[in-house]
């Protein structure tokens, strides 16, 4: 699904057909959810929480039930009835009762389906460029699993500086280059998930060095150069810029993703894995350095790039 677009009745029809499941981004509330005491708050807590994350949206009309593995699922139409609580009673609460005052999200409302009476809402929340607080309770919530939980100070801290730095995240994504040469292959790739572009960064990959294939392509903006050692294995250090050597720039807008691989002439990562695995079982370890923010790094274990047993 679009995060940005509604899903309509027919989409939601769907979710509640197949029992779709409440996640990061999802949530079901019954339509008596508006009719509770605290139902102001309950719903600035709970569109803040998305805005704070990752965007997602709320579905007001769908009561929700465990299913066998204890996760909520939509169950049954529960409609919204009360007359004055819609489009305009939510978008009033919410850009009041936010500070500063939530703006990205849209709210769409539907007629019940099969003669029901009242209306199915649909709330779209946009990631915010900043962190929302709840005026309610003085707190900043954040959407995590499928619950709206209070934030740390790291964590609002990080939030609000989605206006001023880039927000990337790295994935190493292995592939099986050749079946019968035991070869992985590896493809780095960068997501801005914040709203400032990315334009300068350096990303530096360690893999074991007896592993290591030739990275032999006219152009690369890649280095090869030696690491330290992890575990007593040497390691090979790989180093991508952002810029190319035909004189091009790999900039990272907002919600765009990059994969580093041979479209655009980059050299692909392939590892050699030994029979003997034992020595080489270490993880490929990352760092992106980016202006203005603290080095990020990570890994991907030896289980999840050497795909061969």
């Amino acid at each position: 699904m679009d995060e940005h677009l509604p899903l309509g009745i027919g989409g939601i029809s769907a979710l509640v057909e197949s029992q779709g499941q409440e996640g990061p981004q999802l949530e079901f509330k019954r339509g008596k959810a508006f009719d509770e005491t605290n139902a102001e708050q309950e719903l600035v807590k709970d569109l803040s929480a998305f805005a704070n994350a990752g965007g997602g949206r709320v579905i007001y009309g769908v009561a929700e039930a465990k299913n066998r593995s204890g996760i909520a699922v939509a169950s049954a139409w529960d409609p919204v009835t009360h007359p004055k609580k819609g489009a305009e009673w939510i978008s009033q609460i919410v850009r009041s009762n936010t500070s500063p005052p939530m703006n990205r999200f849209a709210v769409y409302e539907y007629p019940a389906p099969d003669g029901r009476s009242g209306r199915i809402v649909e709330v779209v929340v946009q990631q915010g460029d900043t962190a929302h607080q709840s005026v309610f309770q003085h707190k900043y919530f954040l959407r995590t699993a499928r619950s709206a939980e209070p934030m740390l100070d790291s964590q609002i801290r990080d939030t609000m500086n989605r206006r001023k730095v880039p927000i990337i995240t790295v994935t190493l994504s292995p592939y099986v280059a050749d079946v019968s040469a035991r070869r992985t292959g590896i493809v780095p790739v960068l997501k801005n998930e914040g709203l400032v572009s990315l334009d300068h960064w350096v990303l530096s990959i360690d893999v074991p060095a007896a592993c290591l294939g030739p990275l032999s392509v006219a152009g690369i903006n890649v280095r090869q150069e030696p690491g330290d050692t992890l575990n007593e294995v040497a390691i090979t250090r790989i180093t991508y810029t952002e810029q190319l050597r035909d004189g091009r720039y790999l900039h990272l807008h907002p919600g765009q993703s990059l994969k580093l691989n041979s479209n655009l002439g980059l050299p692909m990562i392939e590892l050699q894995q030994p029979h003997s695995s034992i020595k080489f079982a270490i993880p490929i370890r990352w760092t992106l350095f980016t202006r203005d923010s603290k080095p990020q790094m990570g890994e991907l274990s030896f289980d999840d790039w050497f795909g061969f047993r």
